[in-house]
């Protein structure tokens, strides 16, 4: 294992209690980083949160946290704003839209169960057309059945909604075409990024989604209640969730129009900490490290007669989110394993 990478596996205290394969749901927190959430509730609570010797060293803290996010996602630094985690990111970029029920949202068959309580919820209270699109196939049948639906004849916007990666089976949808197909037909991108930044490589300047959301409590190993929007330059002036009635037209950033409210920034320290140990391993390293263990799971998997392995065979479309079923397994059945493998060999 690479040296950097042994460290920061070595860092987290977790990993001296179990085998953790959680880190899809909730990432484990480092050393590192639980002290430095320490440090800033420290510094708060001596100095007073209010004062400016509490206060503004931990605003810079939080400020330089969303800086290093940036650099990790190749943004620009004022396209990128903080949110509490990936349902309320896409919520904040819904409202900020002004959908009607003349628009339609188009989406994939791999989406997370609050992206499809959104859809739902949208049609029940505006009327929207939702089209959901199958991934059967490759990235091109997708594609193909994709462009299909942006190029139907119907009035109002379209929408495009995907995954980078599928919270279902794992699979790397292919994203930067759907944005371009997307940005042909007039459309506007959103793409949720929870399962795939801090587990894969991601250059939103490359991808070039008009927003791209995600959270840092998974993959990025940061506390919970910590999420963020980015928003492509060219969209920043019609963004407005809040309705802000001094939104600055002349100098807009997506911080001075997406972040409101009193916020929990020890939690934003935590996420800087978290971001720097990411950054000192390399994101290539983490992408390398996790094919090569991701294949031994899904070729050890495949020795067993009765499960079959989710998603795509192409190492190159998938990532370290693995779904298997059992033939013949109820829930039940799969919930007894999994208390069978915690309590007996603490693989969690």
């Amino acid at each position: 294992m690479h040296q950097p990478l042994k460290e920061l596996r070595c860092s987290l205290p977790v990993t001296e209690r179990c085998i953790y394969l959680q880190t899809g749901s909730l990432g484990p927190l480092s050393r590192p980083t639980l002290q430095a959430i320490h440090d800033a509730e420290e510094l708060a609570a001596r100095e007073g949160p209010a004062s400016p010797d509490g206060l503004t060293p931990l605003v810079q803290t939080a400020d330089a946290a969303r800086t290093a996010l940036t650099r990790l996602l190749n943004a620009p630094p004022d396209t990128v704003c903080w949110s509490l985690n990936t349902s309320t990111a896409m919520r904040t970029v819904i409202q900020s839209l002004g959908l009607t029920g003349t628009d339609c949202l188009i989406t994939s068959d791999q989406e997370h169960v609050a992206t499809r309580s959104l859809y739902n919820g949208l049609c029940d209270a505006l009327g929207l057309t939702v089209e959901v699109v199958s991934t059967a196939g490759d990235d091109g049948d997708f594609l193909e059945r994709l462009e299909q639906s942006l190029r139907a004849g119907r009035r109002g916007r379209k929408i495009v909604l995907l995954s980078h990666v599928s919270c279902i089976d794992g699979r790397l949808l292919p994203v930067a075409d759907a944005v371009a197909l997307t940005r042909r037909y007039g459309g506007v991108s959103l793409i949720d990024g929870a399962q795939a930044v801090g587990q894969i490589p991601v250059d939103l300047g490359a991808i070039g989604a008009d927003f791209y959301i995600g959270s840092c409590h998974k993959w990025l190993l940061g506390p919970g209640g910590v999420g963020y929007i980015h928003v492509r330059s060219e969209r920043l002036t019609g963004f407005n969730p809040h309705w802000l009635p001094d939104a600055d037209r002349a100098a807009p950033t997506a911080a001075r129009l997406g972040e409101v409210g009193t916020t929990n920034l020890a939690q934003r320290a935590g996420v800087g900490a978290a971001l720097a140990q990411i950054e000192t391993v390399g994101m290539e390293t983490v992408a390398t490290h996790s094919r090569q263990v991701t294949q031994r799971l899904r070729d050890g998997l495949r020795q067993f007669r009765l499960v079959q392995v989710l998603g795509p065979d192409d190492p190159v479309r998938t990532t370290g989110l693995v779904g298997f079923t059992v033939h013949g397994w109820t829930a039940d059945d799969c919930r007894a394993l999994v208390e069978r493998l915690y309590r007996q060999q603490r693989i969690l």
